[in-house]
């Protein structure tokens, strides 16, 4: 009996999270949720690769996520603050925040 070889490709994958997106389309199916950072990237990963290819491995390449904060507000100021000194902390997270931009009306 010969067995049959599976080919098996590599494939990089970087995941690009908007928070703010993210967050509240999460609690919108379950409010109050809140969700562990650490380790989404390489879950998100692995389960994109999952449905492109489900025989390949992933080769994690880390997670950019993508925020803002409102600085004129206590909950802004902690989001900020969360962001810069525990989210981008994470090992392969880069993180980004800006300001929020006041809509001209």
């Amino acid at each position: 009996m010969v067995a049959a070889q599976v080919s098996v490709s590599e494939q990089r994958v970087r995941v690009f999270v908007d928070y703010q997106n993210f967050t509240l389309s999460l609690r919108r199916v379950e409010p109050g949720f809140r969700i562990d950072m650490r380790p989404l990237g390489l879950c998100l990963a692995q389960e994109a690769l999952r449905v492109v290819d489900p025989n390949a491995l992933a080769q994690y390449q880390g997670m950019n996520v993508y925020s803002s904060y409102d600085p004129d507000t206590q909950a802004g100021s902690n989001h900020r603050k969360w962001f810069e000194n525990t989210l981008s902390g994470f090992p392969g997270v880069y993180g980004t925040i800006v300001e929020r931009q006041r809509k001209r009306g």
